[in-house]
């Protein structure tokens, strides 16, 4: 190691008798003090003294501690007048000497302070000039920093590396035992930061953005530095959770996939406000996680929409419709769900929601797909037909109704909510022309015919019959076998509407027969060959009406939501004709005939939908007669 040439080579020797050196001139200083009654300037020649000591380690700090004491042991009489010039002693009074008894008494006592003298020792530094000096509080003394908004004028204008040791000196936590400590306070952090962990994540006290980067900068990344700007308070910052860091180069700074999808993350925050517990599913807009609101206290769930144009535009009018069930329904008496908050964070829309249970499908998926029973089903309809007729006031067509979209309360008696106004849209301002999942279409939405309120009762239809047989009662695997579902039970279509469909040659030939085509299990589908009351097999006969009411091929004719509360089934009173022999409607649909003789299953189906309620036990006796008779004279041609 090379030697600084600006310093005299010293020995091992040397450095013992300049240290020898060191303590007698201590002592001597010492033996000189004043007497008793000048005792307060004794601290002040000591602190000086090591001061001076400090301050010259700090000009040489390479320099070992017996080089800085041969240094020292050449300038004495510039330390004893440095220490004079600090602290005058005052003229001693008549009759007293600083040198006398009292004084060497003193100055024995002075030379060998106590353990607790010593800590008590004010120490002060003196600055480079040595012109002033200022006490340095302890770090138990010193009043620990509140969150105030005097910080961020604080913030503006100290450096990064100051702001960072503002949080470095600070007490320790004053939890009393770990048994009760939070999971989520470190014991090795300050009690600032504790104190900032439990506003942000117990109370409700929100701090401002300069506070929360004043004690957590440290957990922040330089994105969320500048992002949380923007926010006037800060309720969570998801410090310990696995941060998206940020990519300029990458879509949307690296937060989004290829598709759109926000990256999400357990335990980060959204708006910083909302902690994300867990994702709760995903669909075509986007997806929903579950988070813990730590303003409110309350659990939720947070639709975050994808980032493309389309859905973000769809987005803003989900927002609008919900804004308005909400607003003209505050007892929430129309059983659709409220909009809670939303907000746009990192170019997603964000939509907060109550969190609910299960939906109709994962319920039905948690009983091993059993059927529910009619009165469950009743006051599930009920509460559905409420929710429609509300948004029928409203001028609002829901689009997509489904099971799915039909939650269920927490620990409640079949009360439901209608959830997901993503594809919802006002009457007027109709924005896609091709809507609802296919199992639920509409005729006339197939058809590219313009659609209105009567689409969600024919959605409603479905939903009912499914919710009785545990299985969709139109499975279609596609747009054309959707059709041959629906026509297997509907029979045809009436010609009127076929001749206005837009879409209805893809499902036609010209003369207006449809196409048959077998799907991917190699089955084939012919039009009125099942029954309704055949594919449920139920003999509740106001329940088959009501379905039927419900499952019209023409939107006009369809039954309204006002009359499907008046109906039967749904108040309870029973009409007065005779049911449906739903034994001779299997008779007349005989196994054999189904696909031999399509025009006689035709003629039943259309007579029971076109006379519900009547005794047409007489028509059936005389289709099955003719059916008999065609199929015993085919024979005898064979």
């Amino acid at each position: 190691m090379s030697q600084n040439p600006l310093l005299p080579n010293l020995s091992k020797e040397s450095d013992v008798v300049s240290a020898r050196s060191m303590r007698q001139r201590r002592l001597k200083i010492t033996s000189e003090a004043p007497s008793p009654k000048h005792k307060t300037s004794i601290g002040s020649h000591h602190s000086v003294e090591a001061q001076a000591q400090g301050a010259t380690t700090k000009v040489f700090p390479h320099a070992s501690p017996s080089l800085l004491h041969s240094s020292q042991s050449n300038t004495r009489g510039t330390i004893n007048n440095f220490v004079a010039r600090l602290n005058p002693m005052p003229p001693p009074k008549s009759g007293g000497s600083a040198s006398g008894s009292g004084g060497d008494q003193w100055a024995e006592k002075a030379s060998k302070p106590s353990t607790f003298q010593m800590r008590k020792l004010n120490l002060k530094t003196i600055d480079e000039q040595g012109a002033r000096t200022h006490p340095v509080e302890s770090q138990t003394e010193r009043a620990q920093p509140t969150p105030s908004s005097k910080f961020a004028s604080e913030l503006a204008v100290q450096p990064a590396t100051a702001r960072a040791a503002l949080a470095v000196k600070q007490s320790k936590p004053a939890w009393s035992s770990p048994s009760i400590m939070p999971d989520y306070i470190d014991v090795s952090r300050s009690t600032s930061d504790a104190n900032f962990d439990r506003q942000c994540l117990v109370s409700a006290e929100p701090v401002s953005p300069a506070d929360a980067i004043r004690l957590q900068g440290g957990e922040l990344t330089d994105h969320e530095k500048a992002e949380i700007l923007d926010y006037q308070k800060v309720y969570f910052l998801g410090r310990r959770a696995c941060k998206q860091t940020p990519d300029l180069y990458m879509k949307n700074r690296g937060f989004d996939d290829d598709k759109g999808e926000y990256y999400v993350h357990v335990g980060d925050h959204l708006g910083y406000r909302y902690q994300i517990l867990s994702p709760l599913g995903k669909g075509s807009f986007g997806q929903v996680v579950k988070c813990l609101d730590h303003k409110t206290q309350d659990t939720v769930a947070i639709k975050i929409v994808r980032n493309k144009r389309r859905f973000q535009a769809q987005a803003m009018i989900e927002i609008k419709i919900l804004r308005q069930l909400r607003d003209n329904d505050p007892q929430q008496q129309s059983c659709a769900i409220h909009l809670k908050d939303n907000f746009f964070f990192r170019n997603h829309h964000c939509i907060v929601f109550p969190l609910l249970s299960l939906n109709l499908y994962e319920y039905m998926k948690s009983t091993n797909f059993e059927p529910l029973p009619i009165s469950t089903i009743r006051s599930i309809a009920v509460q559905v037909l409420r929710c429609l007729r509300y948004l029928r006031e409203q001028r609002i067509v829901h689009c997509d109704m489904k099971p799915e979209n039909i939650m269920l309360f927490p620990n409640s008696n079949n009360k439901i909510l209608v959830i997901d106004f993503g594809s919802a849209c006002f009457e007027d301002e109709r924005v896609y022309t091709y809507i609802q999942s296919r199992f639920y279409r509409a005729p006339e939405v197939i058809f590219g015919l313009p659609y209105s309120f009567p689409i969600d009762m024919w959605s409603f239809g479905c939903i009912l019959a499914e919710l009785f047989t545990s299985y969709p009662l139109f499975p279609g695997e596609n747009e054309m076998d959707q059709m041959a579902c629906i026509m297997e039970i509907k029979g045809l279509p009436p010609a009127n509407l076929l001749s206005s469909a837009p879409r209805a040659k893809m499902f036609f030939e010209p003369d207006g027969q449809p196409y048959i085509v077998e799907n991917s299990r190699g089955k084939k589908r012919f039009p009125g060959t099942k029954t309704l009351a055949q594919v449920l097999k139920c003999r509740d006969r106001d329940f088959i009406l009501f379905l039927i009411r419900c499952l019209e091929w023409e939107a006009g004719t369809r039954m309204t939501t006002d009359e499907a509360i008046q109906h039967p089934w749904i108040t309870g009173s029973s009409l007065s004709t005779p049911p449906v022999n739903s034994k001779a409607l299997t008779e007349a649909n005989g196994e054999g005939t189904k696909t031999r003789f399509p025009i006689v299953n035709i003629a039943i189906n259309t007579l029971t939908q076109a006379h519900p309620g009547k005794d047409i036990s007489a028509a059936f006796n005389f289709i099955k007669g003719r059916k008999t008779v065609a199929k015993t004279g085919k024979q005898k041609d064979r």
